[in-house]
């Protein structure tokens, strides 16, 4: 499935319509989510049950969850789930809400359809100073096409593993073991 998706952070007048492929791992849509509103030098995850479930980053824990897929993920939650941000001082939540899911939608995946409101570059993230900030003229105006040139980079669904190493070059190293 494909899926459209209205980010909004609670409490702050910023959101974003998203386009996302429902075969993008939990953890690569955390990612993509961080491209959407441009937040830097965070941790960007979704909560489940009490269990964060982060962004692809160096050290980030990988298990059953953050590799699990955004399809089976919202069939299994109902859709309901959450997104939040946190700068080690500070947490930003979102509100998820699915405006619509297809077989193919038209337009490209990943994307940024619409939105409002830009986040500062840097920490902290609350929502009285991202409201602040995004109230203030120069930053009401969002480029699309830069927020989806972000999020285009990542690619739709992160890469299995093996061809991810195939592409950098790093071969199985065949051994024979003597009895």
């Amino acid at each position: 499935m494909q899926y459209l998706f209205k980010v909004s952070i609670s409490g702050a007048p910023v959101w974003r319509l998203v386009a996302l492929d429902g075969r993008a791992s939990l953890s690569h849509t955390s990612s993509l989510l961080c491209m959407a509103f441009g937040y830097e030098m965070v941790d960007c995850y979704f909560l489940s049950d009490g269990k964060r479930i982060y962004a692809l980053r160096q050290n980030a824990p990988i298990d059953r969850l953050s590799s699990q897929d955004l399809d089976s993920y919202i069939k299994e939650n109902s859709g309901v789930f959450t997104f939040s941000v946190s700068d080690g001082v500070s947490e930003l939540s979102h509100s998820f809400e699915t405006i619509r899911s297809d077989e193919k939608l038209s337009c490209l995946i990943p994307s940024c359809i619409f939105g409002a409101g830009k986040v500062p570059p840097h920490g902290p993230y609350n929502p009285g100073l991202v409201s602040a900030f995004a109230q203030d003229e120069a930053n009401r105006e969002l480029d699309l096409r830069v927020v989806t040139k972000r999020m285009r980079a990542l690619g739709s669904v992160q890469p299995p593993l093996e061809k991810a190493l195939a592409d950098a070059g790093i071969a199985p190293i065949p051994f024979k073991t003597r009895n």
